[in-house]
């Protein structure tokens, strides 16, 4: 019970990660006039923070899972998410074509983890 508790704090972590990287603005790094680095924001950081404990915690969970099942499930998983929340959070579109590759992701995923 506890790996598929680690394996949902993961999918949290990495998808609430990649989101916090985006809204923070991304890698305050720009090369319009040389290269410039400015200060990252506190989302970012707290972006890179979840991103970072997110990739322990795969470590963590790969003697426990097959990694025939962990791998395709939590990158589909993952895929799906982040679709979902970057149109509550962005505002991104999503088309029916984005409907139906979830539907494969998820049916591919469900093959898969057999």
């Amino acid at each position: 019970m506890l790996k598929y508790i680690l394996l949902a704090v993961y999918l949290v972590f990495t998808v609430g990660g990649l989101v916090l990287v985006k809204k923070g603005g991304g890698l305050p790094v720009s090369f319009e006039n040389g290269i410039t680095i400015s200060p990252p924001s506190l989302m970012f950081i707290a972006g890179v923070l979840l991103y970072g404990v997110s990739f322990i915690l795969m470590m963590t969970m790969l003697p426990m899972f097959r990694l025939s099942f962990l791998s395709p499930t939590s990158t589909g998983i993952v895929q799906v998410a982040v679709l979902i929340a970057s149109y509550f959070v962005f505002g991104e579109q999503i088309k029916a074509v984005n409907v139906l590759g979830c539907f494969l992701v998820i049916g591919g995923v469900f093959l898969l983890a057999q």
